[in-house]
């Protein structure tokens, strides 16, 4: 096999290439990371879609507790003063 310039250039550009891939993907590997790029890993981005739903879904419920307990707060203050009326009344 007679190993010219250009086939030299050509297995160094091939092997240059493969060694760039590899070390991508054993970082990856290495740190568990698997977003390093959206069009990577797209079951990751679906479980990040539905973490960040679920987060929000419970930050609007927290929301509405805290609004009804507002509310019942309120409204036992009107049945105290409604009280204290009746008992004038007596």
């Amino acid at each position: 096999m007679q190993l010219t310039n250009y086939s030299f250039l050509e297995s160094r550009s091939d092997y240059l290439s493969a060694l760039s891939h590899h070390k991508v993907h054993s970082s990856r590997l290495a740190t568990g990371d698997k977003l390093n790029g959206p069009e990577k890993d797209l079951g990751a981005l679906g479980m990040d879609a539905s973490l960040r739903s679920r987060r929000m879904g419970m930050q609007l419920t927290r929301t509405n507790l805290q609004n009804y307990i507002t509310h019942l707060d309120s409204q036992i203050e009107m049945v105290r003063q409604v009280r204290s009326i009746y008992n004038r009344m007596e």
